[in-house]
């Protein structure tokens, strides 16, 4: 697991040690401190940049959403203006919510018309 360092490793670490560079261990201290704080402004900005695209993305597939339940929308309304439209032209041809039944009558005496005519028919032949 340890193993050993390549030379650029070695020379990078050899760079950074306060004796090599030559500035005191506070003014390395208050580099590393500095360099501390920009890296956790990046990884903030970042942060917050991806936030905000999710947040984007989460507004553009609502809208989306909304235009679907829009179109949902006035198609049921659609739908219901027929079924009424349906139920009341039943309604004006039988009857049916009284439990009348005039409709499937009129059918009836409507068949029973076409037969008479067509016995009446093959009785001529």
């Amino acid at each position: 697991m340890n193993r050993p360092l390549s030379p650029d490793a070695k020379a990078i670490l050899e760079a950074l040690k306060p004796e090599a560079t030559a500035i005191s261990a506070k003014t390395q201290a208050d580099l590393w401190i500095k360099l501390g704080v920009a890296t956790f402004s990046i990884v903030l900005i970042g942060g917050f940049a991806l936030i905000m695209a999710q947040i984007t993305q989460a507004s553009s597939t609502a809208n989306a959403n909304s235009d679907k339940i829009d179109r949902l929308t006035e198609n049921v309304t659609l739908l219901v203006a027929a079924s009424q439209t349906m139920q009341t032209e039943l309604t004006k041809r039988g009857g049916w919510m009284d439990g009348q039944d005039m409709y499937s009558e009129q059918s009836r005496l409507k068949d029973q018309e076409h037969d008479q005519r067509l016995k009446a028919l093959e009785a001529h032949q």
